[in-house]
């Protein structure tokens, strides 16, 4: 079951979110920037806060070639502050290349679920 959640701040590179099984699926835009990832941060904490039935956020990586370690430790941030409010987080679709940049930058993913795509990740959750 998929449905759409519209809101008011929608960033020209991303869609709206999506609602599957319950989980708030954020696709990521190719080489996201810090400013992207601040406006995505508010308009995930104010979903969930709306929507305190959601489960969690999914993380689609599958349009992300290229990124940059600032970027992703600000990711992370993001991460950390959805993970606050107890909700779970899955991250998908991540590529070969991105998955190299995350272990070389050092960048650690704790307790998220990773799957390959969106229909694996929502086995796992």
């Amino acid at each position: 079951m998929t449905s759409t959640l519209q809101d008011s701040g929608s960033l020209s590179t991303q869609a709206p979110f999506s609602i599957v099984n319950n989980f708030l699926l954020a696709h990521l835009a190719d080489n996201f920037a810090e400013a992207d990832l601040d406006s995505l941060e508010t308009r995930l904490l104010n979903a969930l806060c709306e929507r305190r039935s959601l489960s969690g956020v999914i993380f689609d990586f599958s349009e992300v070639i290229t990124t940059d370690r600032q970027d992703l430790q600000r990711l992370a941030q993001m991460l950390m502050a959805i993970k606050l409010l107890g909700v779970r987080v899955g991250l998908c679709g991540i590529n070969p290349g991105m998955a190299a940049v995350m272990v070389k930058t050092r960048l650690h993913f704790d307790r998220e679920i990773i799957g390959c795509d969106i229909d694996d990740l929502l086995q796992q959750l």
